[in-house]
């Protein structure tokens, strides 16, 4: 091995049988250096030109799926259709401005796009707590994620959203749902949800937005429980 990289140095002797020799390895090294190039090519260069994340595979994170989705065929203001059962968002209010109305029904189709399931029926027939698994977007191009998908309950993530407001004056609400709901409408104020870009990319939901959601409304929910709650505004005064 030693004689054969003798035969590359600037020291190399220049006979002829040194020559034959240095040409009879470099075509005999040609097949593994052309393979390796190519290997080169294909795992470092050819998937950052065709992919913004750099990556040939990326995976789907689906920790939690829906045990027993109800697929949702239509959705009709504040009613979500599932053939022949209807719900309605409980402690819910959708909104009446044209905008606003739009972002909801948005997110309201991307939120139910893999079904939903009852937590709670709140009140009968229809006026349910429900469970959704939207598919998040993440922004970050570099990451090795397909596709993330994430449970939520919808009613707090309407609110949270700024898709909805929470309405107090639904009467069979527990306490905790009606603490977890003003928590969801404050965590909105607090986040500066007003417009759509907010919460929703393409056909689905803001990682950004998502992440921190379910933790904030819990922290929130808490300090309200417990007297703690101060808002921002007040915090900065």
């Amino acid at each position: 091995m030693w004689k054969l990289f003798r035969l590359f140095l600037p020291s190399a002797p220049t006979t002829a049988a040194s020559q034959r020799l240095r040409i009879a390895t470099l075509k005999l090294l040609q097949p593994f250096l052309l393979i390796a190039a190519v290997c080169f090519v294909v795992v470092a260069v050819l998937p950052k030109l065709m992919f913004p994340s750099g990556l040939w595979f990326r995976k789907v994170v689906r920790d939690h799926p829906l045990v027993a989705p109800i697929l949702i065929t239509s959705i009709q203001g504040d009613t979500l259709v599932a053939g022949q059962r209807q719900f309605r968002l409980a402690g819910v209010k959708l909104p009446t401005d044209p905008v606003i109305a739009a972002l909801a029904q948005k997110v309201l189709q991307i939120a139910t796009a893999q079904g939903v399931e009852v937590i709670r029926v709140v009140e009968a027939p229809d006026a349910c707590i429900l469970r959704c698994e939207p598919r998040i977007w993440h922004w970050c191009g570099n990451d090795p994620v397909a596709a993330h998908f994430q449970q939520f309950n919808l009613n707090e993530l309407m609110v949270a959203g700024g898709g909805a407001t929470y309405d107090a004056s639904c009467p069979k609400l527990t306490d905790e749902e009606r603490l977890r709901l003003q928590a969801a409408e404050k965590f909105r104020r607090e986040a500066g949800a007003h417009d759509q870009n907010w919460l929703v990319r393409g056909s689905s939901l803001n990682v950004s937005a998502t992440m921190i959601l379910d933790g904030c409304i819990s922290v929130i929910a808490y300090e309200l429980r417990e007297g703690k709650y101060v808002s921002p505004k007040s915090k900065g005064e």
